[in-house]
This record gives C-alpha cells, structure tokens and sequence, in this order.
C-alpha cells in the first residue's frame, strides 16, 4: 500500500507540473483572438494565423524552459523518489507535448537550437549531480550467527 501511495503521489506531482508549466506558458503569452463576429476588411486569416505562429513559437521556448527547470528540479531532489520521477517526467512529457503540439509553427534552426539546448542542459546537469552515484545492485547474504554453528555442531555429534 506504501508504494502505491508513493507512484500515486507521483503521478500526481506530474499531472500538476505538467498543468502548471502550460498555464503558465499562457498566462506570459496569452493566445491571439480571432474575433469571428467583427468583420474587418483588413484582418484575414493569413494574419491571424501569422500571428498563431509566433504565439506558439513563445509557448514553445516558455514551456521548454519551464520543463528544464521542472527536470532539474527532479534531479536535485533525487532522494525522494515521488517527487523527483513526478518532475522528471512532467519536464520530460511537457517538452514532447509542446513539440508535438507545435511542430509546424517552427523552422528547423529553431526546433534543433532549443530542444538541442534542453538536452545539452539537462545532460549536463545529470552527470555532474548523479555521476558519483553508485548503482546499489550488491546483494547482501546474512551471515550465520556463531550459536548456530555452535547448534548445528551439537546435533552432528549426538
């Protein structure tokens, strides 16, 4: 029950990073409005969409470094394992969303620089905090304690 707790809480942290990351995104940013009921001779759809694009453009560099930051974080609080896995995979899946979502509205230079960023920082970030880090996988056999020798040589000899 322990654990389950512990991957509830988790997921939960995830769930309210990732949430956190986009309305935050878009509280800086706020969308364009397009307002379907004005009929303006001089705004068309080009514009609009024009104007979508570079919206999503920011939401993308927004989201991106919010999500670094949110894996950070996860990296830094290593030792308690809800919260660290809640953010490390809230950046992680904040940064695929918002690629997904967006990924007409850039240029190529622009996805390579940014998403190249991210990983560069967060690589870099993992080896320096988690490169002493030993791997806890040695297997430790109980030793027999002396009075069960001691035991085990009395019942041999009757």
């Amino acid at each position: 029950m322990e654990r389950f707790k512990k991957y509830a809480l988790g997921i939960a942290i995830m769930i309210l990073t990732i949430t956190f990351i986009f309305v935050l995104a878009n509280a800086i940013f706020p969308r364009p409005e397009r307002n379907y009921y004005k009929y303006d001779y001089d705004y068309s759809y080009d514009t609009y969409r024009n104007e979508l694009d570079e919206h999503n453009q920011k939401i993308f560099a927004v989201v991106v470094v919010l999500s670094t930051v949110a894996i950070g974080a996860g990296v830094f609080v290593h030792s308690v394992a809800p919260i660290s896995l809640g953010l490390i995979f809230a950046g992680s899946l904040s940064i695929l969303f918002v690629s997904l979502a967006n990924f007409y509205s850039f240029t190529a230079p622009i996805k390579v620089l940014v998403t190249g960023s991210a990983l560069a920082g967060v690589t870099a970030l993992a080896y320096y905090k988690l490169k002493d880090e030993k791997p806890n996988v040695s297997r430790k056999i109980p030793k027999k304690s002396r009075s069960s020798k001691k035991s085990s040589k009395i019942k041999k000899g009757k």
